[in-house]
């Protein structure tokens, strides 16, 4: 029995025991999920940073990984500058990234394997796995790149999606056919390239996940309607799979977006032509079974019908760094410029940002969040894992070892994959074996993944890695271990934290929208401090100004603007304003009373002449106060990454 499965106090610990995916023999239940950035060659072709990169992960302990998505074709690709294995000259590159991964993990449990030639160190039971990501855009493709210009990708529907405006070309049925020929004729190569097994790209908006959302589908042939026929095209890829001899027992993993939580961002759904709630629990529970059925290993439990989603990646939009990197996307969608110009503006992001932060409100109204961001797939995968006898895998924020534990001692999932927090720490996996082996089951990271979500908008831009400022000891330091995953390593450059993190976190982290209701809270103060100058007065008010009942409906406003001003001040006032989104929100909403006041002074006649008047007063206040704040020092609009 290895040491790394027993600690000291003679138990073994489940996070470290092996299981299978098929036949293969994976050595703990700590994987990497899905992560990359845009770190190969423009025409498809890998790079050394590909190689250094996935080493990393090894080197840090975990007992596999799932690749970053691998386009099976150009026109389906998702970003540029992503390795691709749409022809045979890429099997030779693969193979390299799967032999250096395996000969890492290695290295990481400490044993020698120079001796070992690649089929020695593929038999390895210590070895790190490597799962290629089989992935096919539709419409999510975020940047198509020169070779794509003038046509859009292939998907099941011509509707865009609601928050970019991406489009796809709607599929014939020969285009499905295509499609499947190449997800079989890339299976075979990733195959041929070593690898331990393949994961269909089939959650989280793209391709599969096009075909098998009901919000999305809007077919009306064998391939649309009913659940069945939207499911059609995934079971003819992995029946097209396992016809090929050699496949017929390739370790095949199938990612499902089990809830699709296509409202999160309502109202852009209305508008779109895509409302409603998409696929429910039922629905993915049935195609779990359909899944295990066709032959897939082990299902990768996700949600959300699109990426970014407001639940997966869960955490908060950084709308700041989306106003710096979002213009690479300017020319994509039909309503990328609309989005670029709200993430440009002061006060147009709070409405992107309200939406994240509407669909995860409790949890990001937690003093630290990533801990209640930290396993919210989990009851999917509990529900998943009642129906199937295959392994579940769970994403979700997983970096404790004690919640990955009980994850998996109650039976919600077999292991779980991790992203963020590898990119945060990458030595989390070998860092929890080893305290384990000391017996203390407690472990935690001195600086913890904050789910912010900065490296997952980053990376349009900028090399993949953690860009959340206040987890190091400076900005060269957060950019030194950014770099750190691009080193051929096996010792890495090390990693300069803030020591201080921990005690700051919960100012920093408080989600900032809510500071508006300070904002909120003055504009209705300054109202109810004017109306009740004028309440005294309002019998003898001109007969022009006067309200009907005009006393009783003065004391209506000045009751419900001070009870708005108590809630606001009662919901911040632990908080301090030392955020530019102080004052965004109220402005959006106090715009929107300055409308509907000017109209109503308007057309409602001079008798009610005061509520218009009142409301317009409210309104620009709201907008004078606003900018006021927002050019102050201790609010301002400049990046804090340097301070």
């Amino acid at each position: 029995m290895n040491t790394s499965e027993v600690g000291s106090n003679g138990h073994r610990d489940v996070l470290f025991e092996p299981f299978r995916i098929g036949k293969l023999l994976i050595k703990n239940r700590l994987l990497r999920s899905s992560i990359s950035g845009r770190i190969d060659n423009y025409d498809g072709s890998g790079a050394e940073w590909r190689v250094n990169f996935e080493k990393r992960f090894a080197h840090g302990g975990v007992g596999a990984i799932l690749s970053s998505h691998v386009p099976i074709h150009v026109r389906g690709r998702i970003l540029p500058n992503y390795a691709m294995i749409d022809s045979n000259d890429k099997v030779e590159f693969w193979k390299r990234v799967c032999s250096e991964v395996r000969r890492a993990g290695l290295r990481s449990e400490g044993i020698s394997q120079e001796s070992f030639d690649d089929t020695a160190v593929k038999s390895q039971e210590k070895s790190c796995r490597y799962f290629i990501q089989l992935s096919y855009s539709g419409r999510q493709q975020d940047i198509g790149g020169v070779e794509n210009m003038g046509r859009r990708p292939l998907g099941p529907s011509a509707n865009r999606d609601c928050f970019h405006g991406l489009r796809a070309e709607l599929m014939s049925s020969h285009d499905i056919s295509d499609v499947v020929r190449l997800f079989v004729a890339a299976a075979e190569r990733a195959y041929e390239a070593g690898a331990d097994g393949i994961e269909l790209h089939s959650g989280n908006g793209y391709l599969f996940t096009q075909f098998l959302s009901s919000a999305i589908n809007k077919r009306t042939d064998a391939y649309g309607g009913s659940l069945e026929n939207r499911y059609r095209f995934m079971r003819e890829v992995i029946q097209g799979i396992r016809e090929i001899p050699k496949l017929a027992d390739f370790p095949l993993i199938a990612k499902l977006s089990v809830v699709d939580h296509n409202d999160d961002l309502f109202p852009l759904g209305l508008f779109n032509g895509e409302p409603g709630k998409g696929n429910q629990l039922e629905d993915g529970l049935q195609i779990a079974r359909w899944l295990e059925r066709d032959g897939v290993d082990a299902i990768h439990v996700s949600t959300g019908n699109m990426f970014i989603h407001p639940r997966n990646p869960a955490g908060p939009l950084p709308v700041d760094v989306s106003a710096r990197t979002y213009e690479s996307m300017l020319r994509s969608g039909e309503l990328s410029p609309l989005v670029y110009l709200l993430f440009r503006s002061y006060w147009g992001r709070a409405f992107p940002q309200w939406m994240w932060q509407r669909a995860l409100h409790k949890q990001l109204s937690a003093p630290q969040p990533f801990k209640m961001l930290e396993g919210l797939s989990l009851e999917d995968a509990r529900a998943v894992k009642s129906v199937v006898k295959i392994p579940v895998l769970c994403t979700g924020a997983f970096q404790t070892p004690e919640v990955i534990r009980q994850a998996i001692q109650s039976g919600a999932c077999d292991a779980v994959t991790m992203a963020r927090p590898l990119l945060a720490n990458p030595e989390l996996p070998k860092l929890a074996r080893e305290a384990s082996e000391r017996g203390d089951r407690n472990y935690i990271s001195p600086a913890p993944c904050t789910c912010c979500n900065k490296c997952t908008v980053n990376v349009l831009e900028n090399p993949l890695g953690c860009y959340e400022r206040k987890r190091f000891d400076s900005y060269e330091s957060m950019i030194q271990h950014t770099m750190t995953f691009y080193e051929p390593g096996p010792n890495y450059t090390p990693s300069r934290f803030n020591q201080e993190f921990q005690g700051i976190m919960t100012e920093n982290l408080y989600p900032e929208w809510k500071r508006l209701f300070l904002g909120k809270a003055i504009y209705n103060l300054s109202v109810s401090v004017g109306l009740l100058c004028i309440f005294p007065f309002a019998d003898q008010l001109p007969e022009y100004l006067k309200i009907p009942t005009s006393a009783p409906a003065l004391l209506y406003l000045l009751v419900a603007h001070i009870f708005m001003f108590g809630c606001g001040f009662w919901r911040i006032s632990r908080d301090v304003t030392k955020n530019r989104d102080l004052v965004i929100m109220g402005f959006w909403c106090q715009l929107l009373v300055f409308l509907i006041g000017g109209w109503y002074a308007l057309h409602a006649g001079p008798g009610r002449l005061l509520y218009g008047f009142t409301a317009i007063i409210d309104g620009a206040f709201a907008v004078i106060f606003g900018a006021f704040i927002a050019r102050s020092k201790n609010v301002g609009f400049h990046s804090e990454e340097r301070e």
